[in-house]
């Protein structure tokens, strides 16, 4: 099997548009990519460029893979952007760490010896192998292997155009794939054109990665920072839950810290970092315990995904404090549910020590009930 000839041109590393990003802009080597986050609205695959805005509201957190591979978490409050906190000398993760502490910020290096040991050596394949029905951006070695699939059930005629470019495709009988032209080499930041039945339907876009393999976590941050999702974001999926630990983040509409009257209604939110199996707990000032999740000891917990959240409707109840505790683990929990509460004490990461027990995070909303009725929200 031959390699694809490549013609490369410009900057052939990191050339090219991201297609989530906070802007618009050309992938850069200082991009991060969101790996796993509990703020609203942050999501794993977004593009976090030098100059882009960077808000982790207090408690929040967001683990932002670097393109060298090395992953950071960072934990709010913290309000201002890359460019802001990196300087030259501390391009390295643990030096971008040191320089959020600087702002207040709590950071952390993910992972060391111990984790790299445990990430795959390779999250992607390097046959790229292409759905010629669908638009999408690839990202290529230099000696890659591309091929386009068969379409299940389309009878009429293939061709790829380029410029003035028209090269008619074939599959031989009983061929699942065909193997990209030798005629049509591919260039930095080329497209082509899907034309089926002498009618465009796709547009494949190519971006060229240089001659590194694709192994490790490094290809991954800079795929996805080029916008090649459809190679890479389940390999993004696959890294956050190799490396990263469960996290979990507790708000509510009135703040992190809210004072309501008895009576008034209160939405509390569920941010989950990582994908995980959820159970939260009310307890009330007199000390009585309710479930919210599951809704009872005999229910399985609901299972939560990367960035996904969950809304609390509650009713503040008598006067004092009221207690929301909520637990993230890798397991649901069923062979030791506790009926009426999750460990006392939250913490950001409640790790067990022993050898296969799930690994698990907490957080606590505590909400504070005025007994005169007036209620004066949060902070």
């Amino acid at each position: 099997m031959q390699s694809l000839p490549l013609l490369l041109t410009g900057a052939v590393a990191l050339a090219g548009a991201a297609l989530i990003s906070f802007s618009s802009h050309a992938a850069r080597s200082d991009d991060a990519v969101i790996l796993a986050s509990t703020v609203p609205g942050y999501i794993p695959g977004m593009v976090v460029a030098p100059g882009d805005p960077l808000r982790l509201p207090d408690g929040a957190s967001a683990t932002l893979l670097l393109q060298s591979g090395e992953m950071l978490r960072v934990r709010g409050p913290f309000e201002g952007s890359l460019a802001k906190v990196r300087a030259e000398q501390r391009q390295s993760a643990s030096g971008l760490a040191d320089a959020f502490r600087l702002t207040g910020a709590d950071a952390t290096v993910i992972g060391g010896t111990r984790t790299l040991m445990a990430v795959p050596d390779s999250f992607v394949s390097e046959d790229i192998v292409i759905d010629p029905r669908h638009s999408g951006t690839w990202c290529l070695p230099s000696q890659p292997s591309v091929w386009l699939t068969r379409p299940a059930s389309d009878a009429r005629s293939f061709a790829l155009k380029r410029k003035r470019t028209v090269h008619p495709i074939a599959w031989p009988q009983g061929a699942e794939r065909v193997e990209w032209p030798d005629e049509l080499p591919i260039e930095d930041n080329d497209r082509y054109e899907v034309i089926v039945g002498g009618a465009e339907v796709a547009t494949l876009t190519f971006h060229i990665m240089g001659s590194q393999p694709l192994t490790g976590a490094a290809p991954v941050a800079q795929g996805v920072a080029l916008g090649c999702h459809e190679q890479f974001d389940a390999a993004l999926h696959r890294l956050a839950r190799t490396a990263l630990a469960p996290d979990l983040w507790i708000t509510s509409d009135h703040g992190r810290h809210p004072v309501l009257a008895a009576g008034e209604p209160i939405m509390v939110t569920v941010m989950a970092g990582s994908d995980g199996y959820l159970s939260c707990v009310s307890h009330a000032p007199d000390g009585k315990a309710v479930s919210l999740l599951p809704a009872s000891a005999d229910a399985r917990s609901p299972s939560m995904a990367i960035g996904q959240r969950q809304d609390l409707p509650l009713v503040a109840s008598s006067a004092g404090l009221m207690r929301i505790q909520c637990r993230l683990a890798d397991t649901d929990g069923s062979e030791q549910r506790i009926e009426a509460g999750i460990p006392p004490a939250p913490g950001r990461l409640a790790m067990s020590g022993d050898a296969g027990s799930p690994r698990a995070a907490t957080d606590e909303l505590v909400i504070q009930v005025d007994r005169d009725g007036r209620g004066s929200g949060g902070l």
